[in-house]
């Protein structure tokens, strides 16, 4: 059973809302990513399904210490950021924001002006 610790889920349907940036491809992350990952991890992502893919991005903004959630969908691309739920207690608006820029900068080159807040909703 996969416990999801953020975005909502259920059979029918799959939403969410996060500050961050989405990628259309697997190769569009790869280009995105400030540092090359080594052969047997690249390997990995270009043969996995895509839950394997969050799973193993997941994995690399866990082991950095970043407060970073991934989600994927296969038609539409694939989404990094945090949500606005995770706002802590003594953090303001533009704090939460600095520090969602300031951890995706810390493992993709990727422009300011593409991040932004994020909202899907897909029926199946």
């Amino acid at each position: 059973m996969k416990i999801r610790q953020g975005f909502v889920s259920n059979s029918s349907s799959s939403s969410f809302i996060l500050y961050g940036c989405s990628f259309e491809s697997f190769e569009d992350i790869l280009k995105a990513l400030k540092e090359e990952l080594d052969e047997e991890t690249k390997d990995v992502l270009e043969k996995s399904m895509l839950d394997e893919v969050e799973e193993e991005l997941q994995k690399i903004i866990n082991i950095k210490g970043l407060k970073l959630d991934v989600e994927t969908y296969s038609d539409y691309g694939i989404y990094i950021g945090r949500e606005p739920t995770t706002i802590g207690d003594n953090e303001t608006g533009k704090q939460f924001k600095d520090g969602v820029v300031e951890d995706l900068s810390k493992i993709f080159n990727i422009d300011k002006k593409d991040i932004d807040y994020m909202s899907e909703c897909f029926y199946s």
